[in-house]
């Protein structure tokens, strides 16, 4: 044991009785270090500590010994003392707890002054001091706890409110000494073995190693034991004999007395004197083997109170983990309760059995579904394929136009120079013509040339003349010059523009037509296939001989969803025409873009130039490049009037087909009228059979047919005159088609989830096959179930 734990001096006594006593509940139950050995002041000191861990029920025993009573409370508190600290200390002070026990069997009987004389003779005059060193060990144990556990800023402010500094030095160099020692004695402090005090492998091994030491012990003392029983026996027996020979005692006394002693008397009493020095004898032995007994007991007590304490640990552990075993039995039986009760979850999968069959019949359905949208993909690639030709055809048709324009431009620019050369040479000649009328003295400076040589050398190719040259090439330049902003280019790509315009409104009227056509189509093959309209076959090969006459109809069947291609054929072409549309108006923009950067830069060159040369040069420089800026605003003014010509003439157009639908109608308006007012007449003058309400459908869908293009045509009118109302249009239709597409998503996936769904619950079943073949044939073979 380190020194710190060896008999402490009178000062440290003193002060540790006085640091007991700043405890509230101990102020004034401390008078001397006898008090503390019942365990009751040690107990109020654990409930200051924690109340959890105080001693509830402290033993009111009605043993006939007190040291029982205190040991007993002495052990309790410890426990708890222990458990405390294993549960809220460091491992610092747990190896100080573990590494100096108590021990509680000298407290005790320190506490009972008649137990400690009977057991241990003069133990409190011999052994005073130790049995308070092991008051003052636990009283050490108790400060460590309180200082170094967890409210150990509450207990520090005792020591320092409550205590001089006197006393508070001393309290710190009693703790300083002990973490020196113990730091000595246990560098590691071998915490691992307190680290899991309630690991159950180490709890079963402790168990089972004191259980062994426990039955060792007892076969040790089975010999003492057993003499004990034949000693209490013999005196029992010397006892019952003590009483004979006392009778017999007295018997012979009364003869004594009457008779006097005789040899016979004096015998007897030598036989009782030996006896009674071999009863006291016997009596000695006996006490001697009673004390042993009870040494031995004590042992036992005490080591088997130690183990109990590990072993009420160990018990209440098995007890939590019993409890938390019951618990889940109980969940486990309440939930085989609720799966005995799950019928209706067996009934829920019959009638989803019974529902297998109809969503297999939707699978059905949905693999039609599948087959129409195949359809439909490939009406699209062919849609798209023709698209693709027509804007090849546009492209080609426009990079055509582009070199018949540069063709065109460069024979302009050809022609107009043969003219001005032309213009020249007779201005030359007339020239030359004027001088020899006039007699003109005037020779070339360069030599004595008559009018015949000079025009014979004109003529000769081998030898120019410089004069003719140089006036030729300025006529030339001046030519291109004014040639460069002419109108001629703006009226050829008015015109290019106006038969694009004419292209784009024929393709339109032929989509316009391919529309109708495929409406009466769909319409031929409703009649043909509702018998209910042509009920005999005569009346059907009237009907389609009608049709004939009208054009090279083409008669196909349902299976083809020819409304949903013509509608997505007509999306895309929409959609292809709009995008041409906008890339012709980007183009347009851009061109106007470098046109007005040409104006620009010609403007800036023009004032360059004019900055290096004299005032005449630059005057008739800036004149040249005002005349080029003027002939190429004059262009765009040409194309733009082309362009407002077009869209007057489309205008004209519209309105004169909208007169003519509003002429139409009423016409029909007025055979409706007379239809209905003289039905038979009007039939007879056909000259035919039909029954009058056939006549009369037939009226009303040619009427609905032309109140349907009157109101395109209003329609068309009305975006023509106002773009915001066309891009509202367009907006909504957009609209229209996102919704129609998100809705048409929304059905997939729901439907994509059903089938997913059936999958799982076919899987569930209990006859489902396993195999990829067997699901193949169930799929197959599968029927509405009887």
């Amino acid at each position: 044991m380190p020194s710190s734990l060896e008999p402490p001096d009178d000062t440290t006594r003193a002060v540790l009785l006085a640091w007991i006593k700043t405890f509230p509940a101990v102020l004034n139950k401390v008078k001397s270090i006898e008090d503390l050995t019942d365990g009751l002041i040690f107990s109020d000191m654990l409930e200051d500590f924690d109340p959890a861990y105080a001693i509830k029920d402290i033993s009111k025993t009605t043993s006939s010994t007190k040291w029982i009573s205190a040991k007993q409370t002495l052990e309790a508190v410890y426990k708890n003392l222990l458990k405390y600290a294993h549960e809220h200390c460091d491992n610092w002070v747990k190896a100080a707890v573990v590494e100096y026990p108590i021990d509680f069997n000298a407290l005790a009987q320190y506490s009972d002054p008649t137990e400690s004389t009977k057991v241990v003779g003069n133990v409190r005059t011999r052994d005073n001091i130790a049995i308070t060193n092991r008051v003052f060990q636990l009283i050490t144990i108790f400060l460590l706890v309180a200082l170094k556990g967890p409210n150990q800023l509450r207990y520090i402010d005792r020591v320092r409110t409550k205590l001089s500094h006197d006393m508070q030095s001393v309290i710190a160099n009693h703790v300083a000494t002990i973490e020196q020692d113990l730091s000595i004695a246990l560098p590691d402090l071998e915490v691992h073995r307190i680290a899991k005090p309630y690991d159950a492998l180490d709890l079963e091994e402790k168990y089972s190693a004191i259980s062994m030491e426990h039955a060792a012990l007892k076969k040790r003392n089975a010999d003492l034991i057993t003499r004990l029983e034949n000693l209490s026996e013999s005196r029992d027996h010397l006892l019952d004999e003590t009483k004979e020979q006392d009778r017999l005692i007295k018997q012979l006394q009364e003869t004594v007395n009457h008779g006097g002693k005789s040899e016979y008397i004096s015998r007897l009493e030598k036989r009782l004197e030996d006896s009674e020095q071999l009863i006291a004898s016997q009596e000695q032995q006996l006490e001697d083997a009673r004390v042993n007994r009870e040494l031995k007991n004590k042992e036992l007590v005490s080591i088997k109170n130690t183990r109990d304490l590990e072993t009420q640990d160990r018990l209440k552990e098995l007890e939590v983990e019993n409890s938390a075993l019951l618990k889940r039995a109980n969940k486990v039986d309440h939930y085989e309760k609720k799966l005995a009760q799950q019928n209706a979850i067996e009934k829920e999968n019959a009638r989803l059995r019974e529902q297998l069959d109809v969503l297999q019949e939707n699978q059905k359905d949905y693999d039609k579904v599948h087959m129409e949208n195949e359809l439909l993909k490939t009406t699209r690639r062919e849609y798209m394929k023709v698209l693709e030709g027509q804007e090849n055809t546009i492209t080609d048709l426009k990079n055509k136009g582009m070199a018949l324009e540069e063709e065109l431009r460069s024979r302009m620019e050809e022609i107009e120079l043969h003219l001005e050369r032309q213009r020249h040479d007779e201005k030359y000649i007339n020239e030359l013509q004027e001088r020899v009328d006039s007699h003109s003295p005037e020779e070339p400076s360069g030599g004595g040339f008559s009018l015949e040589d000079e025009l014979n050398r004109s003529d000769s190719p081998n030898e120019p003349n410089p004069s003719l040259e140089i006036s030729r090439l300025k006529a030339e330049l001046q030519v291109l010059k004014s040639n460069e902003g002419g109108k001629a280019n703006a009226e050829l790509r008015a015109e290019l523009q106006k038969a694009e315009m004419e292209i784009r409104r024929l393709r339109e009227k032929t989509q316009e037509l391919k529309e109708a056509h495929a409406i009466s189509q769909d319409q031929i093959s409703t009649i043909m296939g509702d018998r209910s309209f042509l009920p005999t076959d005569e009346a059907l090969v009237t009907a389609v001989d009608k049709m004939m006459n009208i054009g090279p109809f083409q008669l196909t069947l349902d299976d083809f969803h020819r409304e949903r291609a013509k509608s997505s054929g007509q999306s895309l072409y929409r959609d292809a025409t709009k995008e041409i549309e906008r890339l012709n108006h980007a183009i347009n923009e851009l061109t106007a873009k470098l046109t007005s950067n040409e104006r620009d830069l010609l403007r800036a060159r023009a004032d360059l130039s004019a900055m290096d040369s004299d005032e005449i040069t630059a005057l008739e420089q800036l004149k040249e490049a005002n005349e080029l800026v003027a002939s190429s605003y004059e262009k765009d003014l040409a194309l733009l009037q082309a362009q407002h010509n077009d869209l007057r003439t489309e205008f004209v157009d519209q309105q004169s087909h909208l007169l003519a639908a509003l002429k139409s109608k009423d016409k029909l308006s007025e055979q409706l009228k007379t239809i209905f007012q003289h039905p038979s007449g009007s039939f007879e003058g056909t000259g035919k059979d039909s029954e009058p309400a056939r006549a009369l459908d037939a009226l009303r869908e040619q009427l609905q047919k032309k109140e349907t293009t009157i109101q395109e045509l209003q329609r068309r009118l009305v975006l023509a005159e106002d773009p915001e109302a066309q891009k509202a249009a367009n907006d909504v239709l957009v609209k229209n088609l996102t919704r129609e597409n998100a809705l048409m998503a929304t059905a997939w996936y729901d439907l994509t989830n059903r089938l997913q769904s059936n999958h799982v619950v076919l899987q569930r079943r209990q006859d489902a096959p396993k195999s990829w073949l067997n699901k193949q044939r169930q799929l197959v073979n599968s029927g509405p179930r009887r």
